[in-house]
């Protein structure tokens, strides 16, 4: 997961702070509608992120997809080793709570 993240952070820095947003264009240069993606980034006007697109924007929304899939893949991994680690615990505090019973274990004040 490291890889992914140090990879996500290395394309978030100068980019565009946003919000992003997409709409639909008025240029057609074919059938069916193109769309450009839009900044708002606080100016009057949002800025157009077109053929003239800043070298970091362009480079994070080409590499968008990638990371999104690696970062899926690393928060799947996470959850399965914390729900391996969840089932140890429990198998753990089962063992804990069969062996007081087989010890003739009486709880102090407090004590659980």
């Amino acid at each position: 997961m490291t890889d992914v993240r140090a990879r996500a952070e290395q394309m978030l820095e100068g980019i565009a702070p946003g919000p992003w947003r997409v709409e639909a264009t008025s240029f057609h240069h074919g059938p069916g509608t193109e769309y450009r993606v839009v900044v708002d980034d606080g100016n009057p006007r949002a800025t157009y992120i077109t053929e003239r697109t800043a070298k970091p924007d362009a480079k994070f929304i080409a590499a968008a997809p990638g990371l999104v899939r690696g970062l899926l893949d690393a928060l799947t991994e996470t959850q399965a080793e914390r729900d391996r680690i969840a089932a140890t615990l429990r198998r753990t505090k089962k063992e804990r709570d069969e062996a007081r019973i087989d010890s003739g274990w009486v709880p102090l004040r407090g004590e659980q």
